[in-house]
């Protein structure tokens, strides 16, 4: 069998056809990588489709797309219970605009039409909308532009600020009655922050210190503006203020320009949830004039009250003055004369008779008594000695007078000498309850061997003690006072005193009367 020849080899592959097998393999490998960018790009674009439509249809927020013709494209739920609609179906292809509350209609086709001629990339608008059933209510509208493969769309977020707006109406309102307020009652408010150590002021209390508004105020203000007698309390204040750790409530006379003002001033501390202070709020309250007027009324009543007593005790004089003038000029001169009658009375039968003899002897002895106790008693009706002599003199000689061999009574004076003399009628008044007093522990103190009646002038007052070591007093009975102690009472309120009425530490008892000395008239 013949041996078959060996095939001829095929000739290998050509450069040119490598080089194209080589480009191809390329492309292809590009075209590959190309299709699954662009598949992971589609996936990255339908994950965030997804993620956009989920936060979109479950926004709480009222969400929308519109075109440029304004109408509604798509809508969210929340969009449609804003609007008072039932489902979003029933807003899409409808209009914003036929929401729009009247007062707010211009408003939206100026800021529209900025945005879709792209005068302004997005904006922002607080407005009115009305729902189907006519109730209005606030929203913050956020409007942007974003391209989409038919143009542009217009993509918008409203929320309810409703609250939000009522509330700052009721501040406005609040701040605009405290502003009113503040401008009627000389009053002015602050707040301190107690993080920021911020102290802001209103326009109030601004006017109230005669500061420009505005201008940076810190708590030392105080230290600045106080009197010197008021200056413990103003840094009792400030520590109180700059650490918000209690409320306050403080009265403070302020220089404020060439015046003294004074002030009442008020704090309340705020905490947070874990009850730390955050901030004092507080108000300032000028009372200077209220002080005025009180002042002014209370020097009124006081000179009425004055003028009352002065003409109860004229009157009381007037009627002793009577008094002792009727013992003296009648029932004294009738006494007299009826002695000088019994004294010419020499019948022989009054030497032969021992009793008649008795007798006249007693007759008269009781007329030289009565003469004497009439005499007396209408010196004591009217004080000469007082008028004569003055009141230190008056009240020593009662001392004096009551003084017995069993009872010491002791009378004392000390006046101020740089206050102006004591009136008249009030010394008359202090004469006579100085006189009771003394009468009252020389008649009722039993047992007493020491008494005092002590007159005291200071600073605007002048007090009178009178003190016993006796028993004390007896346990007051259920009927009314005795007419001594009720008539010292009445003239201590008249004069618009006080009266105390005690035991003393070792024993006895004492009465001590305070009573203001007449205010000076205003020049």
């Amino acid at each position: 069998m013949a041996k078959r020849s060996p095939a001829p080899a095929s000739p290998g592959p050509q450069p040119e056809q490598v080089h194209s097998l080589q480009q191809q393999n390329t492309r292809l490998r590009q075209q590959q990588a190309d299709d699954e960018q662009q598949q992971a790009v589609d996936q990255r674009y339908a994950r965030s489709q997804d993620r956009f439509r989920t936060v979109f249809e479950n926004s709480p927020l009222g969400q929308k797309i519109i075109g440029p013709d304004l109408c509604i494209r798509q809508a969210n739920q929340a969009l449609a219970t804003l609007l008072g609609l039932k489902s979003a179906k029933k807003v899409v292809g409808r209009k914003i605009m036929e929401f729009a509350h009247p007062d707010f209609v211009q408003d939206w086709k100026h800021l529209q039409q900025e945005l879709w001629e792209h005068k302004k990339p997005c904006f922002v608008l607080e407005t009115c909308l009305v729902r189907v059933d006519k109730s209005v209510f606030w929203c913050r509208v956020t409007s942007v532009l974003f391209p989409d493969e038919a143009g542009e769309l217009g993509y918008t977020s409203l929320e309810d600020i409703t609250a939000r707006k009522q509330a700052e109406e009721e501040r406005a309102r609040n701040l605009s009655l405290l502003e009113q307020a503040e401008g009627m009652a000389d009053l002015g408010s602050w707040d301190y922050d107690l993080h920021g150590q911020e102290f802001r002021w209103s326009e109030g209390l601004y006017r109230l210190f005669g500061l420009p508004p505005g201008q940076p105020v810190h708590p030392d203000i105080y230290l600045r503006l106080v009197v010197d007698e008021d200056r413990s309390r103003a840094e009792r204040l400030v520590r109180c203020l700059t650490a918000g750790s209690t409320g306050f409530e403080e009265t403070l006379r302020l220089r404020v320009g060439k015046q003294v003002k004074t002030v009442r001033l008020k704090a309340v501390v705020f905490h947070d949830e874990v009850d730390h202070s955050v901030r004092v709020l507080g108000v300032v309250l000028d009372i200077s004039e209220r002080q005025r007027l009180e002042a002014d009324n209370l020097r009124l009543r006081l000179t009425q009250q004055q003028a009352l007593f002065e003409a109860v005790q004229a009157a009381e004089e007037n009627e002793r003055r009577r008094m002792a003038e009727a013992l003296h000029n009648g029932i004294g001169q009738l006494l007299f004369a009826t002695k000088l009658r019994l004294d010419r009375l020499h019948a022989p039968v009054l030497h032969t008779a021992p009793a008649l003899v008795k007798a006249r002897t007693e007759a008269d002895r009781l007329l030289s008594e009565a003469i004497r106790q009439t005499r007396v008693l209408s010196h004591e009706l009217i004080p000469l000695i007082l008028e004569e002599f003055g009141l230190e003199a008056a009240l020593k000689d009662i001392g004096r007078k009551l003084s017995t061999p069993r009872l010491r009574l002791r009378s004392h004076l000390t006046l101020d000498e740089a206050a102006a003399p004591l009136p008249p009628t009030l010394q008359m008044a202090l004469y006579r309850m100085g006189q009771e007093l003394a009468l009252n522990i020389a008649r009722h103190a039993t047992g007493a061997t020491e008494g005092s009646l002590e007159l005291e002038t200071m600073p605007g007052w002048v007090l009178l003690r009178a003190e016993d070591d006796g028993p004390g007093f007896a346990p007051a009975p259920a009927g009314p006072q005795g007419l001594g102690l009720r008539s010292i009472r009445d003239r201590v309120a008249l004069l618009g005193g006080q009266l105390e009425i005690g035991a003393g530490w070792a024993g006895g008892a004492y009465v001590r009367i305070r009573i203001p000395l007449p205010v000076p008239a205003a020049p």
